[in-house]
């Protein structure tokens, strides 16, 4: 019985809305640099990594997008992000930034997308 309550206590100090991060946006700037810059010869390499990040980003966003509709009722317009204009300016933040991780890049991208309320 000991062990059951202290199992409840346990679960019940982590919120319900934690999260951990899994994938291309755990990487820092610097290791995603030195990878493009690696398979910059190999065009299958080159977009496996530009595919796969731009696909990252996008999921993420659109799981803070469905987070906050559900929360708050508001959502941010992403329609308008192209993915090759996403790869120049992630490697602009990531050059500017390059202890950084993905996931900060699109945390920051994320915050600055125009805001739509719900109906």
């Amino acid at each position: 019985m000991k062990i059951i309550i202290i199992i409840i206590l346990l679960f019940l100090n982590f919120p319900s809305y934690s999260y951990v991060a899994s994938g291309t946006g755990m990487k820092s700037c610097n290791e995603w640099i030195n990878n493009n810059k690696e398979a910059a010869n190999n065009i299958t390499a080159k977009g496996v990594i530009r595919a796969s990040t731009i696909q990252w980003i996008r999921g993420y966003i659109s799981a803070l997008n469905f987070l906050s509709e559900m929360n708050i009722k508001k959502y941010k317009e992403i329609r308008g992000i192209k993915g090759e204009n996403l790869i120049l300016t992630l490697q602009e933040y990531c050059l500017e930034n390059p202890n950084n991780i993905i996931e900060d890049f699109t945390l920051d991208l994320w915050s600055q997308l125009p805001t739509i309320e719900s109906d």
